[in-house]
């Protein structure tokens, strides 16, 4: 409950610091940084940047703030558990693989440094620590994968998915995308057909909802996006269209988009 209210009260304080700053401007927005999308004219939040701003530009809608804090968030200890590093890599490896080369929703240079804690070189900036929410959707996908000539992979597909599901509902991550990403990722498991809040529908549906809450809808070239984040916006975007599409109608249901 405490850290509910503690969640609640610095989202609070994040968004008046800045809107407080002197000048709302369009800064770069760097992957360690709160994005916020203002919507359309008719929004509050849009009216009052566009009041800040000295130089507003009508056609910018996503503005960086402050790089993210360390969330402190109530997690069973079961979903901070890794398998055996041998397993994880025949896992990752299978994804890369199988999955994500026909669905690009993970950038795998990216992930592998994070993964590996590689270096980066001199002149380049040190990955971000490497998302468990993110490792566990990964994992279950690769438990698919094997699944079929894998016993201990098999074993393992709902641990994956439970341990995924408990970081996902617990906002263990800061990052808006790693959400998009997992919630596409956890299309992969079903405990339920019949469970409408643990189906692939479902969790297409948290894709496309959290796709249109950090604005990937409207056009991000005037941001101040970095080349590498508006390329990667785009292919979720597109991603998460053609899951929408291919999961409603094989359930015979509404589309999110």
């Amino acid at each position: 409950m405490l850290d509910t209210h503690y969640a609640t009260e610095r989202a609070t304080r994040n968004l008046a610091d800045f809107l407080n700053r002197e000048d709302v401007r369009s800064q770069e927005i760097l992957p360690t940084a709160r994005l916020y999308f203002i919507g359309t004219e008719f929004s509050n939040l849009n009216y009052l940047v566009r009041q800040r701003s000295q130089r507003p530009d009508q056609n910018v809608l996503h503005y960086g703030s402050h790089p993210l804090a360390p969330r402190m968030s109530s997690v069973a200890p079961e979903a901070l558990e890794l398998p055996a590093r041998a397993l994880a890599d025949d896992l990752v490896q299978a994804y890369f693989l199988h999955a994500n080369r026909g669905f690009p929703i993970v950038d795998e240079k990216a992930f592998m440094n994070e993964y590996t804690n590689a270096d980066p070189g001199p002149d380049m900036p040190r990955p971000r620590p490497l998302s468990l929410l993110l490792l566990n959707a990964i994992l279950l996908v690769g438990a698919h994968i094997l699944a079929p000539e894998r016993e201990d992979a098999k074993a393992l597909k709902s641990v994956f998915f439970n341990r995924a599901k408990a970081l996902f509902d617990c906002r263990f991550e800061q990052h808006r995308e790693t959400y998009l990403q997992a919630a596409l990722l956890l299309t992969w498991h079903c405990d339920d057909l019949e469970d409408v809040v643990s189906n692939s529908w479902h969790w297409v549906g948290v894709a496309a909802r959290t796709a249109f809450g950090m604005g990937m809808h409207r056009d991000a070239t005037p941001s101040s996006l970095t080349i590498t984040h508006k390329r990667l916006w785009v292919r979720l975007w597109w991603i998460v269209f053609q899951f929408d599409v291919l999961i409603s109608a094989s359930h015979g249901r509404p589309q999110a988009m």
